[in-house]
């Protein structure tokens, strides 16, 4: 099959399909989404979004800074939000928001809007958590990063940006226009073949519609479609720790989002589907548990456990696992409690207890 001729037959762009570059990798996306029936992502065009022909010729022609131009400040400031970054994925929150501050204020001195702008996105992701947990009193970030961000021309945003942007509105502006950011930000990676944003916004398009798959059934499909593609794009990813992080996410919510379709079928009473759902998504979560385990990510890792225990208790076949994982679930609380974090700690303990009162009803019951 091949697509060729005019985007308007789609609904998404008046430009010629032959005009835009990577359009193999175009097609084959356009492909997928006719082949899984995804009608509604086929008229939006989310692998050109809203974006237009002419923004993305202007982003071709924005690149990015080199390393070896990089005065020592620049480079250290760089290192501290990648640090911040890194802290932020492994759940240490506070740890995150001293990077992130430490990084804020070369980038201001140096003139570095860009990369300003994405360090006040982060602290405004990381202050919001830390509010929520009572360790901050108020949010400071969040309204000088949507001013940083009104300073930027369309033309010096970039694929990462536009994602953490995405980030941001996601707490309170809506599927729609967090989907609109996500959009642009994979438009953006696309026509610039950047291969782990590519990946990374895939990833978090994916967990967008899982979350609005309680309201909207069809959703489901398209989060799985997003997240299959995340997981493809993801193998071209050079290093391998990027790799195997962003594979053992899109694994995790994979999981994540089996198990709340197995808990919305149990309610309609379609038992034995259910069933089914839940497996796969015990299966996903066991990929991403040893995913997790190589990489050494503790919250994750732990979370998954605890997932594991709990998921397992509810197939009924599948209580000799669920033994299994709430053993090594006690035994890490046992041994690991003064190296596990916080939530972690706290959440093994609550999928302990959910999967004792399961695993014991169905004794009961039987």
């Amino acid at each position: 099959m091949h697509i060729d001729g005019d985007f308007n037959s789609l609904n998404c762009l008046g430009v010629k399909i032959s005009t835009v570059e990577r359009m193999k990798e175009l097609e084959d996306f356009i492909i997928k989404a006719i082949i899984v029936g995804l009608i509604e992502f086929i008229k939006v065009g989310v692998n050109i979004a809203s974006y237009k022909l002419k923004s993305v010729i202007k982003k071709k022609k924005s690149v990015p800074k080199m390393r070896e131009t990089m005065s020592p400040e620049l480079l250290r400031a760089c290192e501290f939000f990648r640090k911040g970054k890194n802290e932020y994925e492994r759940g240490d929150y506070e740890e995150a928001l001293t990077y992130y501050e430490v990084a804020l204020p070369v980038f201001k001195e140096k003139g570095e809007m860009l990369d300003e702008c994405k360090t006040l996105l982060s602290l405004s992701i990381v202050e919001n958590i830390l509010v929520k947990h009572g360790i901050r009193k108020r949010e400071i970030y969040t309204e000088q990063a949507k001013v940083s961000y009104g300073f930027l021309n369309d033309d010096e945003k970039d694929s990462e940006l536009m994602r953490l942007m995405g980030n941001v509105y996601s707490r309170g502006h809506g599927y729609e226009a967090t989907m609109r950011l996500y959009k642009e930000s994979l438009s953006i990676a696309m026509s610039q073949g950047d291969t782990l944003n590519h990946a990374e916004t895939l990833l978090f398009m994916g967990i967008l519609e899982g979350v609005a798959y309680s309201k909207r059934e069809h959703k489901t499909k398209m989060a799985k479609f997003y997240l299959s593609e995340s997981i493809r794009k993801y193998e071209e990813v050079k290093d391998s720790f990027e790799r195997e992080k962003g594979q053992a996410r899109v694994f995790q919510s994979l999981g994540d989002l089996m198990r709340e379709q197995g808990s919305l079928t149990k309610k309609r009473g379609k038992l034995k589907r259910a069933q089914k759902e839940y497996f796969a998504s015990a299966k996903y979560y066991e990929s991403a548990w040893v995913l997790h385990n190589n990489i050494d990510d503790p919250r994750r890792k732990y979370f998954i456990m605890g997932e594991l225990c709990r998921i397992y208790a509810l197939i009924n076949e599948r209580h000799d696992e669920a033994k299994v994982w709430k053993k090594k679930c006690e035994t890490a609380l046992e041994n690991e409690s003064d190296n596990m974090p916080a939530q972690s700690r706290d959440y093994i303990s609550k999928c302990l207890k959910e999967a004792q009162n399961l695993l014991q009803e169905h004794d009961y019951n039987n």
